[in-house]
């Protein structure tokens, strides 16, 4: 008996000590250097823009996304607030209150929504609900209630989404075509053969024209997917990180964590005139040249009307030596947003 015990002890210190391992290396890429990567084998062409600052809004410092442009007016979203900022043209702003409904700590993304810019669609995965909210009565006009947990959902219509939901597996995340009534019901219109794991695969999804586009955080994999979801193909940003992050689960397979602490390769992604817009987070061979001080922002422009050609990067000089937090290119305007600021530029490439 005492044997026996001897060996639970033991698997339950090595256990532990796994835990604490997977812990720290977790809470560490909270304290993840704003530095670039370094990875070389690759050298980047500086584009030539037109940009011409337009307006600024001042913010407390705080993380933001951009939620869209909608007429004269910008929408912005603080992450884990219970309200919309509105920069209006006048410069003034105007703070739209979500409704008690929705948990602010549960949203992951804000958009407007694809057929009506007065309608913003709220997307909280752990709830497994779109919410979608009218700014004119500033009360929820409906709600999509997904059957199983969801990531990356974009609208493909009035009512119906294309998601990676949960499948059979551990970590395993398929992309479906999905349908609500009009009771916000789902209903699964197609599921593909294409599968991400949580996590290792975790990146960017958006939608130009009759496809798909996932960029992933770790690595330099671009899928474009029809949007039948029947074929997907792939193409590669310009740096040379094929690699994927490596993870360990814990707690009889509960929860998974990263083994050491990753660092993103691509942050946001952008689609704009059928141009692929991606925020880089590695340094080129060229760039000691190009942004000798560390001081821009780098967005590669790719073509996707081109297999996904790379045209060159943008060099943006960041505010206050802060990196961008979020950008949204529409029409011929650039908007970047910072951790105490928001600014609008007339752009043109």
């Amino acid at each position: 008996m005492k044997k026996k015990s001897t060996y639970l002890l033991l698997a339950g210190l090595i256990c532990s000590l796994a835990v604490l391992i997977a812990f720290y290396y977790n809470f560490s890429a909270n304290k993840a250097s704003q530095k670039y990567l370094k990875q070389g084998g690759f050298q980047r062409k500086p584009l030539a823009i037109n940009l011409h600052p337009r307006n600024d809004f001042g913010l407390e410092k705080q993380f933001y996304s951009i939620v869209g442009l909608t007429g004269d007016k910008i929408i912005i979203y603080q992450m884990g607030d219970k309200n919309l900022i509105v920069f209006n043209a006048d410069q003034t702003k105007t703070f739209l209150k979500l409704p008690a409904i929705i948990n602010p700590q549960n949203i992951v993304n804000v958009s407007i929504h694809p057929t009506d810019p007065q309608l913003i669609d709220i997307y909280c995965n752990n709830d497994k609900k779109i919410f979608v909210f009218d700014t004119r009565s500033q009360k929820i006009k409906s709600v999509y209630k997904f059957n199983t947990y969801f990531e990356n959902a974009i609208p493909s219509s009035d009512s119906s989404f294309f998601a990676f939901i949960q499948g059979e597996k551990q970590n395993q995340l398929i992309l479906t075509a999905n349908t609500f009534d009009k009771d916000g019901n789902e209903r699964i219109a197609k599921e593909s053969q294409i599968i991400k794991e949580s996590m290792t695969d975790d990146g960017m999804f958006s939608r130009f024209g009759k496809n798909l586009f996932y960029v992933n955080y770790y690595n330099n994999n671009i899928s474009v997917i029809d949007s039948t979801l029947s074929e997907e193909i792939r193409f590669h940003t310009i740096d040379t990180i094929t690699t994927r992050p490596n993870t360990i689960t814990i707690r009889n397979n509960t929860i998974t964590k990263f083994i050491k602490a990753p660092r993103p390769v691509n942050q946001l992604l952008q689609i704009a005139d059928g141009l692929l817009f991606v925020n880089s987070y590695v340094r080129a061979d060229n760039d000691g040249e190009n942004d000798p001080e560390n001081e821009n922002d780098l967005i590669d422009v790719y073509d996707t009307k081109k297999s996904c050609k790379y045209i060159g990067t943008i060099y943006i000089t960041r505010y206050s030596k802060e990196p961008i937090q979020d950008f949204l290119i529409q029409g011929k305007t650039l908007v970047l947003q910072y951790p105490n600021k928001t600014i609008v530029y007339d752009f043109s490439l």
